[in-house]
């Protein structure tokens, strides 16, 4: 298998496979079956089973090969077109009232071998999903959770396995059911995954996280409690099969005698996770507290300069108005000289000497104009 699918989100990991691992017991050497994945997106299932011929149907548009957009309650394949039809965490997403057609239609299209799996109702799986999706509400905020998967889950409520086996029955099929997902990991695992989600750049220790879960604890997840359960549904021509599949996934008790110590480390993680992410806003707020310090600072210098420009400014401005007096005193002091100038020419043209002055002078003009018009 390709070693980049040990990266992928465990939950996605652990579906696929499981999933692989049942194709590989009910081909028989090389033979290549015919598979469609319904509510397949993004087409994981090509990756898994690149030796098969895989085709994948959702509703959300992608361009990978095979790749058909499409609704599962109305399949547009003839009946009996696969060798194996499944719908992984798919049914959960359906609306109640169009599940049992949903199913009817996975049944109908298969010619050997029908897989469904995903989170039936309980108690215990609903609560984790709760806490989960809380979670994610409260430290990613609520954009993240209206787009979160888990949103859908419930709104339209689990599935209920009691009423999904009678639906099997009503088609005279025969199924083994197997755990998936052991839930005390699936739990502790997406409180992990989505405090990381909190933290920038991640992206690099999602991978890492998910690689050493994938490649450590997979095995140790198939078994009760499990967050999910797979439907290994066989037609009646292919009933032998189901034993030889339950006989080979069949869990190992002898791994149970290490679930305490699993579970003590996954614990351990999540509190470490915990404890860097509050070491972390620490570190983050004394960096703040500094910048914002340091803000402060300069704001203060800002006001001094300020302070000092104002205070230049009122100097000039004070230098200005004397200026301003000064020039309005001069102008007084050249009014009142010319009121002087005034007053001494009135004088002057009241004094008799200039009076004859003006007579003699406006005779002479007079006498002057005589002498032209004679």
């Amino acid at each position: 298998m390709n070693e980049k699918l040990y990266e992928l989100p465990f939950d996605q990991f652990q579906r696929y496979k499981l999933v692989e691992e049942i194709v590989g017991l009910v081909k028989n050497g090389s033979e290549k079956i015919r598979i469609l994945d319904v509510g397949g997106y993004p087409g994981l299932i090509s990756d898994f089973l690149p030796d098969d011929e895989t085709f994948i149907l959702d509703v959300v548009p992608c361009d990978k090969p095979n790749y058909i957009l499409g609704d599962g309650t109305a399949i547009p394949f003839d009946d009996s077109s696969f060798d194996l039809v499944m719908a992984i965490d798919t049914l959960e997403h359906i609306p109640i009232e169009k599940r049992q057609k949903f199913i009817s239609e996975l049944l109908r299209v298969s010619s050997k071998y029908i897989i469904v799996m995903g989170p039936f109702f309980g108690e215990n799986i609903q609560l984790a999903e709760r806490m989960i999706f809380e979670f994610s509400l409260k430290t990613l905020g609520q954009d993240f959770a209206d787009k979160h998967p888990l949103k859908e889950h419930i709104e339209n409520g689990l599935p209920r396995m009691d009423q999904f086996e009678e639906e099997i029955n009503k088609l005279n099929c025969y199924y083994k059911v197997f755990p998936s997902g052991y839930l005390y990991n699936w739990l502790i695992l997406n409180f992990v995954k989505h405090f990381l989600f909190t933290i920038p750049d991640s992206n690099d220790l999602h991978k890492m996280i998910d690689k050493y879960y994938n490649l450590y604890f997979y095995e140790n997840d198939k078994r009760d409690p499990s967050y999910r359960n797979m439907f290994f549904i066989a037609k009646e021509s292919n009933r032998k099969t189901l034993d030889k599949v339950d006989k080979k996934l069949k869990y190992n008790s002898d791994l149970s005698v290490k679930d305490l110590s699993y579970k003590l480390q996954l614990f351990g993680l999540l509190m470490s996770l915990f404890d860097l992410g509050a070491k972390r806003e620490l570190h983050e707020l004394k960096r703040y507290n500094i910048k914002l310090e340091e803000t402060l600072g300069l704001k203060e210098r800002d006001i001094e300069n300020k302070d000092l420009i104002i205070e230049e400014l009122k100097s000039e401005n004070e230098k200005s108005i004397l200026h301003i007096l000064e020039i309005e005193n001069q102008i007084k002091s050249k009014e009142a000289h010319i009121q002087n100038l005034e007053k001494s020419l009135l004088k002057f043209r009241n004094n008799l000497l200039y009076r004859f002055y003006r007579l003699f002078k406006d005779l002479g003009l007079e006498r002057t104009e005589d002498q032209h018009s004679d």
